[in-house]
């Protein structure tokens, strides 16, 4: 059992040390394309006491604009794969995919 947050957060600061919470989850969301954030959220959780794992659940989607602005281009399969890297890299057990295509 978890708890899905809101942008740039994880559920790690509200219920980490809850016997329900089994995991946590971070939601990165779209308006960072530097590792900061995976510092902030990933690598935090992965050094937390007690140990739980920690999952990237909403990070960068392929095809939505870089901080929601079109003049700011968009993120592409190569963006997701390095943020997806990162994430693993840095403790995270999993990591969900999105595309938009449509935004």
């Amino acid at each position: 059992m978890t708890y899905h947050p809101s942008g740039e957060a994880s559920s790690s600061q509200w219920f980490h040390k809850s016997e329900r919470q089994d995991f946590n989850i971070c939601q990165r969301g779209y308006m960072q394309a530097t590792f900061e954030i995976v510092k902030r959220l990933i690598v935090a959780d992965y050094n937390k006491v007690p140990v739980k794992p920690c999952m990237d659940s909403e990070p960068r989607y392929e095809d939505i604009p870089k901080y929601f602005k079109e003049e700011n281009g968009r993120f592409y399969d190569d963006d997701v794969r390095k943020s997806m890297y990162w994430s693993l890299f840095s403790g995270a057990f999993g990591y969900i995919y999105g595309c938009n295509d449509d935004f």
